[in-house]
């Protein structure tokens, strides 16, 4: 998959745990751009599969929680089986978007990635609200 050259079906291909691997901090070479290739594949996964926005509120509020509680530094193996908890229940009944969370749950080290995952939840529903307002545009214009 070619940086330049991402179609709606690369997009649309690209696994979660492809596009986390390698955590939520520094990115290592070659991997997509969280905030642009990760955020706008995951935009378009969990539109196609038809998940709330909802989900991504409750994600986001759930990392929060998290890192409240953890702190900047590293996460605990009881801190990472909490999150995992956490963000399985929003996704409950979208499989897509809750594999995309567990791959965030999965990837996320400390509680500054957990703020950084924040972050990209946000970039994520930006993204979707873009996508779905140039496929009304589009629609209109047909």
């Amino acid at each position: 998959m070619a940086g330049d050259d991402l179609s709606r079906d690369d997009l649309l291909q690209l696994s979660p745990d492809d596009a986390l691997r390698g955590g939520l901090g520094e990115r290592p070479a070659g991997a997509p751009p969280l905030d642009t290739v990760c955020a706008l594949a995951l935009a378009y996964q969990s539109r196609a599969e038809g998940a709330p926005e909802d989900v991504f509120g409750l994600a986001v509020t759930a990392l929060g929680m998290v890192r409240d509680r953890a702190g900047a530094g590293p996460l605990s193996p009881a801190v990472r089986d909490d999150l995992r908890r956490r963000l399985a229940f929003p996704a409950e009944g979208y499989p897509i978007t809750g594999a995309w969370l567990a791959a965030l749950a999965d990837a996320a080290s400390s509680g500054a990635e957990l703020a950084r995952g924040q972050a990209f939840l946000f970039r994520a529903v930006e993204l979707r609200r873009f996508v779905a307002a140039n496929a009304r545009d589009a629609a209109r214009a047909t």
